[in-house]
């Protein structure tokens, strides 16, 4: 999820006031750069927030596993809504006959012209065409139906373009998660791995492979060298019009690791990680951990919660701040004293706590989110 928004940020410049909101509103991939702008003041900041956790609305799977899921559902509503579009617009075409064009326009600009730029997406799309002609029955059209008929193309064309927009984010989430087995890894060439189809192994696993996060396709190097000077600009894949700028392509190596998130956990591998890490600090220690924002750390309360970590949260807003700061320092009794101290960095409270701190007590670990 970084990943798409850091190319969603680089995209714009890092200019967070032509970052507008992305209209699709309804996809997964959509909301979740939306809810990370939300609230966000800077680009900088929606990239801290989606970095630093990730809330999966109570889903016990994995993190990929749960996006997976997500926009595989999505794609999925979105390809049958298209059949049943498809179906009806085939119907009227069959009783319109000549006396319209704008259905036969579209669908020859799917199946020969590459309008949706993605191969398998106009397979997909090619193989409903035919489908809801073979499907549609025939009768007598009229000039009703035939503005029917060009209000419906319009539909469809929308409705196309939404599909190829999410199978290609699904598509990137399952590269991601192809790539992060190792022994994916570890296979002896990249012809197993690239979607290239020009592909012939040549370049062995030294050759870095690249993920678009536009697009979703996984490439080598090879493959994006050898591409003819017309399409230097886009991916490597055949008839994929996806653009391929640097700031759109990941190395392969960045994702494979094997993600280990334990089933109570629903904030994310770096919220899990700390808390891990908390875990394993001695008893007798305390952990001083500072975050970003308010918003931080309202999440990083919830999963030290969710985790049976004991805290003392000091907002600027609270008028019990100072009794928390005293019973973090002053408590010895192992049973009733609180293991962090969570902190807003951008408080001008935080400045003063970890100056107070007396030095002959430094077994206490500091922490920033």
């Amino acid at each position: 999820m970084y990943h798409e928004l850091l190319q969603h940020s680089n995209s714009k410049d890092m200019k967070f006031k032509e970052m507008k909101k992305l209209s699709d509103t309804e996809s997964d991939r959509a909301k979740r750069i939306n809810d990370s702008l939300e609230g966000s003041d800077s680009a900088e900041a929606a990239l801290l927030k989606s970095s630093s956790y990730f809330i999966r609305d109570g889903d016990v799977t994995s993190g990929l596993g749960a996006l997976i899921a997500a926009r595989e559902k999505q794609f999925l509503q979105t390809k049958q809504a298209l059949k049943k579009k498809l179906i009806k617009a085939a119907a009227l075409k069959k009783r319109c006959g000549k006396l319209d064009n704008h259905y036969e326009q579209w669908s020859f600009s799917v199946r020969q012209q590459n309008f949706l730029g993605d191969p398998e997406a106009t397979q997909t799309v090619g193989s409903l065409i035919r489908d809801s002609m073979r499907i549609a029955g025939e009768s007598p059209g009229s000039e009703k139906e035939k503005k029917e008929l060009r209000a419906l193309v319009q539909e469809l064309r929308v409705l196309s373009e939404t599909m190829t927009s999410r199978m290609r984010a699904l598509r990137y989430i399952e590269a991601v998660q192809k790539l992060q087995s190792v022994s994916a890894m570890s296979r002896a060439n990249s012809a197993d791995i690239c979607h290239c189809e020009r592909c012939d192994g040549s370049g062995e696993m030294s050759t870095p492979l690249m993920v678009n996060t536009l697009c979703g396709h996984i490439v080598c190097c090879t493959c994006l060298d050898q591409r003819p000077e017309r399409e230097e600009d886009c991916c490597a894949v055949n008839n994929c019009t996806a653009a391929a700028p640097p700031y759109a392509l990941y190395e392969a190596e960045a994702f494979a690791v094997e993600e280990n998130i334990q089933p109570q956990a629903h904030y994310g591998k770096r919220l899990q990680d700390i808390t891990s890490l908390i875990h394993n600090t001695p008893k007798e220690d305390q952990v001083v951990m500072f975050v970003q924002n308010y918003e931080l750390m309202s999440t990083t309360k919830d999963a030290l919660r969710s985790d049976s970590i004991s805290y003392h949260a000091v907002e600027a807003t609270s008028s019990i701040s100072a009794d928390q700061i005293e019973d973090f320092q002053e408590n010895s009794d192992q049973a009733t004293r609180k293991k962090v101290l969570l902190l807003n960095l951008a408080d001008e409270s935080a400045a003063g706590v970890y100056v107070s701190l007396p030095s002959a007590e430094m077994q206490r670990l500091l922490l920033t989110l």
